[in-house]
C-alpha cells in the first residue's frame, strides 16, 4: 500500500504543470538570497510568520533562515524553521534538525514533550521515505552505519504461525543486544521498518536484503509451527554480502512459556553475534502479551500506528513490568500523539511569541543602566571633594 501511494504521487507530479512558487526545490541551495534582507531579527521573524500564514512558504523560509542566522540560539526561530519545513513543505528530513535544535534550547516541559512526540513521528516518516527511495532505485546501502539489522523469520512447514511472530521473536531481542553490545550499533526502532519497506518493494529474500542494507550483520532465520503452541526457531547470521556466517542449533519452545522461549532465543543470538548476554535481558513472560507485542510490532513496521498502539497498550495490561513492552509502547505512543494534526507546533510557536524575550529585555536593561560605552556630559560628571568623608556624630545622626 505504501509503495502504491508513492507511485501514484510520482505519476501525478510528472504529469502536472510546472511547480508553483511554494515548492521547496525551486529555492536552490540555501542561502537562497544573495544578501541579508533589511530589518532586524524581529522584523525578519515577523515577515516570515506573515508569509507562512499566507501560504507563501518560500518567502517564509527565506526570512526565517536569515533571522536564524542573526540569532542562532533563539528557540522561536528554530521552531519556526521546523514548522515551515514540516507543515509547509512536508519535509521531515529538513524539519527534524530544526526541531532537535529547538528541543535542546527548550526549558518548557510542555513544549519539550510536544517536540518529543513530533520528532518521533517525523523520524519514522523520514526513515520510511529514505528506505523506500533506496528500495526503488539503486543507491548507497541505507543501513551501512548499523552494526545489526533484522529480517523476518521465514516460515517453514505446513502450519502458519501466529501473526507477527516472524517479526516479534527477533525484535524483542534488540534492546537487550543493544544494551550489551560494545561494538555493534543497534537501532531497535529503525530495524523492523527497514525490513518491512524492503519486503513490500523487493520481496522476502534475506540474502538480497543483507546486500541491499549494507549492515554489518543481519539476524534472520526460520520459524516452524509444530502444533500445540510449540515452535521451532533456527537463527542465522548473514554478513553484508548475504553469506551465512553462523547458524544456531534448533530452538524449540512453547509459546505458553514465553519467558523461557525469549531467554533461549536471546542467549543463542548473543552467541552468534559475540555479545555476552549470560545475565539475561528484557523479555516477555506472558503468552498473551507476547502475541499482542508481536502483532503490534508487525503493525508498526507497516505504518499501522493506531493498531500497533492498541495492541501494545493491551499487552502492557497483561505484563506492565516488561521493559521491552514499555520501551516499545513509548515509541508508538509518541508517534501517535505526534501525528495529531490538531496539535500544531505552529500554535506552540505563537505561544512563545507571547512570552517576554529574555535576551532583548536584558539588552534594554543594560543600555539604560550602562553608560561606560558613551561619554557623559560635563554637568553629569561628579567632582571629588578635597575634604575626607566623616561619619556623623551620634547626637546629630538621622
Amino acid at each position: 500500500m505504501r509503495l502504491f501511494f508513492y507511485l501514484i504521487v510520482a505519476s501525478v507530479t510528472a504529469c502536472s504543470a510546472a511547480p508553483g512558487p511554494t515548492v521547496l526545490r525551486d529555492l536552490g541551495p540555501l542561502p537562497s538570497m544573495d544578501r541579508v534582507p533589511p530589518g532586524d531579527a524581529g522584523g525578519l521573524q515577523q515577515a516570515a510568520l506573515s508569509h507562512f500564514s499566507g501560504g507563501d512558504y518560500v518567502r517564509a523560509l527565506r526570512y526565517a533562515y536569515w533571522a536564524s542566522q542573526t540569532i542562532p540560539t533563539d528557540i522561536r526561530l528554530r521552531l519556526l524553521l521546523g514548522v515551515i519545513y514540516d507543515e509547509g513543505f512536508s519535509r521531515p528530513d529538513l524539519a527534524l534538525p530544526e526541531y532537535r535544535r529547538a528541543h535542546g534550547l527548550s526549558t518548557l516541559p510542555e513544549l519539550t514533550a510536544r517536540l518529543d512526540e513530533r520528532i518521533r513521528y517525523l523520524h519514522r516518516r523520514e526513515l520510511e521515505d529514505r528506505y523506500l527511495r533506496a528500495a526503488l532505485a539503486e543507491s548507497d546501502p541505507p543501513l551501512s552505519k548499523n552494526g545489526l539489522a533484522v529480517f523476518p523469520l521465514q516460515v517453514v512447514g505446513p502450519r502458519t504461525p501466529e501473526p507477527g511472530l516472524t517479526h516479534g521473536l527477533l525484535t524483542l531481542m534488540l534492546p537487550s543486544l543493544r544494551d550489551r553490545s560494545t561494538a555493534l550499533h543497534i537501532d531497535p526502532f529503525a530495524a523492523p521498518i527497514a525490513a518491512q519497506v524492503y519486503g513490500e518493494v523487493r520481496g522476502n529474500n534475506p540474502e538480497d536484503f543483507a546486500r541491499w542494507s549494507g549492515a554489518g550483520a543481519v539476524l534472520t532465520g526460520t520459524l516452524a509451527d509444530l502444533g500445540g503452541r510449540r515452535v521451532r526457531v533456527v537463527l542465522r547470521r548473514l554478513d553484508s554480502t548475504g553469506s551465512v556466517v553462523w547458524t544456531s542449533e534448533p530452538i524449540v519452545g512453547r509459546l505458553d512459556a514465553a519467558g523461557d522461549l525469549c531467554q533461549s532465543l536471546l542467549a543463542s543470538a548473543g552467541r552468534g553475534l559475540g555479545i555476552d548476554v549470560a545475565s539475561g535481558g528484557a523479555s516477555i513472560s506472558s503468552p498473551l502479551a507476547l502475541s499482542l507485542y508481536a502483532e503490534g510490532v508487525l503493525d508498526y513496521a507497516g505504518a499501522r500506528v493506531l493498531e500497533a498502539h492498541r495492541n501494545l497498550k493491551t499487552a502492557l495490561s497483561f505484563e506492565p513490568g516488561s521493559a521491552i513492552l514499555n520501551e516499545t509502547y513509548v515509541w508508538v505512543d509518541q508517534d501517535l500523539n505526534g501525528s495529531a494534526y490538531d496539535i500544531s507546533l505552529a500554535e506552540a510557536y505563537r505561544d512563545l511569541l507571547k512570552l517576554p524575550d529574555a535576551s532583548n529585555a536584558l539588552q534594554r536593561r543594560l543600555s539604560r543602566a550602562h553608560t561606560l560605552a558613551r561619554p557623559q556630559s560635563p554637568t553629569s560628571v561628579g567632582k571629588e571633594s578635597i575634604a575626607p568623608y566623616k561619619r556623623p556624630r551620634a547626637e546629630v545622626a538621622p
